[in-house]
């Protein structure tokens, strides 16, 4: 990964001694990064190690021993020298001579003092180095014959040097060039002995305690030549995870009781670095990742059946509990819900009382906890609701001031039989996305928008004859929509396929498709309510439910991400309910 490496603030030096301090600070792009690892490796022996901790400001410190003693050869002083060939037609090398390590930059310009290419070549050690220039531009254009100027500068000092480009021609007229002889310098300053010192390799790693979590970040070849100030840009840890979701296993319990649980893991697109949240006995399920990617909230069932709140606080890889604290009451399982600022939105109900649950909204540290008057099905970004009561659709917001009737949906079902439900809302338009059916016949469904603006119905699509499809889905930017369809005219292949819908050329693409059953036989099929697009809408993650005969575990859901571009899927693990994380694009 690339780190920002502000190197080397000279402070002192001895030149008989070989212990130079390095100091700096470790910080992700917003915060300092507390109580992280920084080790130094000499590179010439690797045994030798040197390890300091960040304190709460993110600042350390450390002494290091390098293996090198001082060398006679080395540059005694800053030195810029004639390039070669000289003139040149194609390319030609620049050599200068560094006394001390510094920040190196060479600008040439042509006869009038114009810049014509620049080499940025960064922190370079101390020694001997070239550069080489092909007669080009910097828009990579050849530059015409003449004479040019190049300009070595390392912030304090600058040297140049007059060459010629002949470009491929025998003869050449050099015209003068008043002030600047063929090896005149510019300005310079009298170099001081110096001690070659050492080569690390620097890896910034977590401990127990670091906040937040951190990718491991590992620099090669930092030169230590006096005491050097070093500073760390790195990567949050919860960035390596694209999913969280709840994984399967089926677990005996009590000797004769079994029953099925689930625990919280994070994991990448490829399922290859799995992190478990939790893995308690009985059930944690519907995790929701926070706007903000900061927490992961999920509920979880105990041993009396009573369902709590958690958070896992994902900079901090820790877990906060006892959110609703009472024991009277239990959390309202898989109705938790996030507001566009990053506030809790659940339900809860007092064991001991028959009637329904109620509805609140909190801040992640249980502040500001409130009763809410309505079930709220979707929150808009300015925090103005759509609520849904059956089929009945209510605008209102989050201080229930506003309490506006939308329509009953049901006045659109032709049969007795039929139903609608709502499966997203598009706040760029105030559209409702609705899927009606009649689970009683094999008659085509239908998939349409109502306009909450206009109170209009409009159809998007009917589907095939003989297919059913299912819970309709937004991608990420409003634009096209994934649908589970099901072939239920075909009893002997029962094919299962996912297919996205381009709301505006109406173009439909399948994505996956098989039988309903598997190479071994058993019973396959598409998981109708585990759906979810990637933030940049580049995957869809879904699972595959495969029926186990005689088992308690009734089907093992396969949970599978597809590449849109490509088709190409990859399975991740055995779960469902997936969330993406919100910060992390692919």
């Amino acid at each position: 990964m690339k780190a920002t490496i502000p190197l080397l603030l000279a402070i002192t030096f001895s030149v008989h001694s070989q212990t130079f301090t390095v100091k700096g600070k470790v910080s992700t792009s917003t915060e300092p990064v507390r109580y992280a690892s920084i080790t130094f490796v000499d590179d010439n022996d690797t045994s030798r190690k040197f390890i300091a901790l960040t304190d709460t400001s993110g600042n350390y410190q450390l002494d290091v021993l390098t293996s090198v003693e001082p060398h006679d050869n080395l540059p005694t002083k800053f030195e810029l020298e004639q390039n070669y060939p000289n003139p040149f037609s194609s390319a030609t090398t620049i050599p200068y001579k560094l006394n001390q390590q510094r920040h190196v930059r060479i600008t040439i310009y042509d006869i009038l003092g114009r810049e014509v290419r620049t080499f940025n070549v960064g922190m370079q050690a101390i020694g001997s180095h070239t550069v080489s220039w092909d007669g080009k531009n910097s828009l990579g254009n050849k530059v015409a014959t003449g004479v040019y100027l190049y300009r070595l500068h390392t912030g304090t000092e600058t040297q140049a040097i007059k060459m010629i480009y002949s470009g491929g021609n025998a003869t050449i007229n050099v015209p003068n060039f008043v002030g600047v002889s063929s090896n005149m310098e510019v300005s310079r300053k009298e170099g001081v002995p110096q001690i070659a010192g050492g080569t690390f390799t620097v890896r910034v790693t977590n401990t127990s305690n670091t906040r937040p979590k951190i990718l491991l970040t590992e620099l090669s070849n930092i030169v230590v030549q006096r005491d050097t100030t070093l500073n760390l840009l790195v990567q949050e840890g919860i960035m390596a995870y694209s999913l969280c979701y709840q994984r399967q296993d089926s677990i005996s319990y009590g000797g004769t009781d079994h029953y099925l649980a689930w625990s919280i893991h994070l994991n990448n697109i490829t399922g290859t670095n799995s992190k478990t949240i939790i893995n308690w006995p009985r059930h944690s399920e519907n995790p929701r990742w926070s706007p903000d990617g900061n927490y992961i909230a999920f509920t979880h069932q105990d041993t009396l059946g009573v369902y709590h709140l958690y958070l896992y606080d994902t900079r901090n890889d820790s877990l906060i509990t006892n959110l609703i604290p009472s024991p009277l009451d239990t959390v309202e399982s898989g109705l938790v819900m996030w507001t566009p600022d990053s506030r809790l939105i659940y339900g809860k109900k007092n064991l001991h009382e028959p009637v329904p649950g109620s509805w609140y909204i909190m801040n992640v540290d249980g502040s500001n906890n409130r009763q809410l008057s309505y079930c709220p099905s979707y929150v808009y970004p300015d925090n103005y609701n759509v609520l849904c009561l059956g089929r009945s659709v209510y605008h209102s917001n989050l201080d229930g001031s506003v309490y506006e009737f939308i329509v009953d949906l049901t006045q659109f079902v032709s049969t007795p039989n039929g139903g609608v439900n709502i499966c997203g809302v598009d706040p760029n338009s105030n559209e409702l996305l609705l899927a009606f059916d009649d689970p009683s016949t094999v008659l085509p469904n239908m998939i349409a928008k109502y306009s909450m603006n206009e109170r209009r119905l409009d159809t998007i699509m009917v589907s095939d004859s003989g297919w059913k499809c299912y819970n309709p889905t937004f991608t990420n930017d409003f634009k096209k929509i994934e649908m589970s369809e099901v072939h239920i005219a075909d009893t002997v292949n029962y094919t299962n396929r996912i297919s996205v819908l381009d709301l505006q050329s109406h173009d439909k693409t399948i994505l996956v498709e098989f039988p309903h059953k598997d190479e071994s036989g058993k019973i396959q099929f598409i998981d109708m309510n585990t759906f979810a697009f990637s933030p940049d809408d580049k995957y869809l993650a879904y699972s595959r439910d495969v029926v186990q005969p005689a088992l308690m575990v009734w089907w093992i859901s396969y949970l599978t991400v597809v590449e849109l571009s490509t088709k190409h899927t990859t399975q991740i693990d055995i779960g469902i309910d997936m969330q993406w994380n919100p910060q992390r694009l692919h």
